[in-house]
C-alpha cells in the first residue's frame, strides 16, 4: 500500500482541526446520552410515584421491577432496585423545579390563538422545559442521586435558578 509523508503545514493543522472538531462532537454526543437518561430516570422516578406502584403491589416491586427491566435490557446498566429508588427521589425532589408554569405577569387573554396540548403518552422533552430545569439535566446522574438528604432542594433550586438569571447591578 502506498503512503504519502505529507510535511505541509496547513495540512497538519487541517488533520489537527478535524481531530479536535472530532473529539468535541463526541462530548457533545455523550452530553446528550447523559440528557436523555436523566431524562428517562426521571419519568421512571414520576411513574413510581405517580402509578403508587409500592402502595399497588407491595413494597417488593421495585425489586421485582428492577429484575424485571433487567431481564428485558440485560446489557444496560443503572436498573438496580436501589437505583430504582433514587429515580423515585430524584422525582419526588425536582418535580415542582420541571414543572411548565406561565410567565409571571404574562397575560392571557381570550382573543389568543394558542392551545395547551399535552405531550404525547406525558413525555418530557428537554426543549420544553424551563431553562433553569434544563440545568438540572445536565449534571451527573452518580452527583443528583447521591445527595444526602432533602434539606439540599433549596439549596440546589436556588443555584439552578441563579444560573439563568441575570444578577441585579
Amino acid at each position: 500500500m502506498l503512503s504519502l509523508s505529507i510535511r505541509d503545514k496547513d495540512y497538519s493543522q487541517w488533520v489537527n482541526t478535524l481531530v479536535e472538531r472530532y473529539h468535541q462532537r463526541v462530548i457533545r454526543a455523550s452530553i446528550k446520552v447523559n440528557t436523555e437518561q436523566l431524562i428517562y430516570n426521571f419519568l421512571l422516578g414520576r411513574d413510581i410515584v405517580e402509578m403508587h406502584v409500592e402502595e399497588r403491589w407491595g413494597y417488593g416491586v421495585i425489586t421485582q421491577l428492577s429484575n424485571d427491566l433487567k431481564r428485558e435490557m440485560p446489557t444496560i446498566e443503572g436498573l438496580s432496585a436501589t437505583n430504582l429508588r433514587y429515580c423515585r427521589r430524584f422525582y419526588l425532589l425536582y418535580s415542582q423545579l420541571v414543572a411548565i408554569r406561565p410567565q409571571i405577569g404574562g397575560k392571557f387573554t381570550e382573543d389568543m390563538n394558542f392551545a395547551i396540548r399535552p405531550q404525547i403518552e406525558g413525555e418530557l422533552s428537554a426543549s420544553e422545559m424551563p431553562p433553569y430545569a434544563g440545568a438540572l439535566f445536565s449534571v451527573p446522574w452518580g452527583h443528583l442521586s447521591v445527595f444526602p438528604n432533602m434539606n439540599w432542594r433549596n439549596s440546589i433550586r436556588r443555584k439552578l435558578r441563579g444560573l439563568y438569571r441575570p444578577s441585579k447591578r
